[in-house]
Parts: C-alpha cells; structure tokens; sequence
C-alpha cells in the first residue's frame, strides 16, 4: 500500500468511524436501528475501520506506535457501543447517557489517533534535508 492510498484511506476512515456517533445518539434517544445490534457490534471487525485496521492498515502501519493505540482503542469503542444498546435495549437510560459518553470520549481519541496516524505517515515520507554547507567568505 502506497503512503498516499494510506493517507486517503485514512481520510475515509474517520469519515466512516464519525458516522457511529449520531447512530448511537438516535438509539439514545428511542430510535434504535435494527442493523444495531450489540453481538455485531462487539466485534471491532464489523465496521471499516475495524476491517481496515486488522488488514490493510496493519501491514501498512502496524510498525507504528500509534498503530497499537488505535487498534485497542477501536476494541475498547465497539466493547462500549455494543453495551450502550444492551443498555437501551434494558430500559437502563441513566447508564446508557454515562456509556455514551464514553463512547464519545473514545470516538475523539480514535479520530485524533487516525490523524497522528497520517501525520506520521507524511513525516516518514518527508525527504531527509542534507545539511548545508557554511557560506565561504
């Protein structure tokens, strides 16, 4: 994978993990999406950056520090939403408010993460400066 399809690929991805959030806000409020479903959503797998990370993002960033962050991170976020809609689905809204926040919480960490992410992607592919020379005079 090329640095720049990483780069793109990570653009999507926040995209597409930023998406979680209003779905999980609607089944806060009463209006729980059938697809849902907390034995889906425990699986970090079931969303594209959960498949990305455990595939193509490994072999492309996997070396990378931030890489193991975001990969529990992400674990931590489906381990949380999958409770939140236990939680809806058990009449429980004063726990479910305090699990959306915490997946609130994790959600800014994944997309600040994906962008360090980027960020390292474009340090490491910067060109080495070769020092200059002192002027002679």
């Amino acid at each position: 994978m090329s640095r720049l399809s990483a780069e793109f690929d990570i653009e999507a991805l926040i995209v597409s993990h930023e998406r979680w959030m209003p779905w999980l806000w609607q089944a806060l409020g009463g209006q729980v999406d059938a697809q849902l479903r907390p034995e889906v959503i425990r699986d970090d797998c079931s969303s594209e950056l959960g498949a990305w990370l455990h595939d193509a993002g490994q072999k492309a960033l996997g070396h990378l520090p931030t890489y193991n962050l975001l990969l529990a991170r992400n674990r931590y976020f489906h381990l949380k939403a999958a409770e939140l809609i236990g939680l809806i689905e058990q009449g429980d809204q004063a726990l479910a408010r305090q699990t959306f926040k915490q997946c609130e919480h994790a959600s800014r960490q994944i997309v600040l993460l994906l962008k360090e992410l980027k960020r390292s992607l474009v340090r490491n592919a910067a060109p080495a400066r070769k020092p200059t020379a002192p002027a002679r005079g």
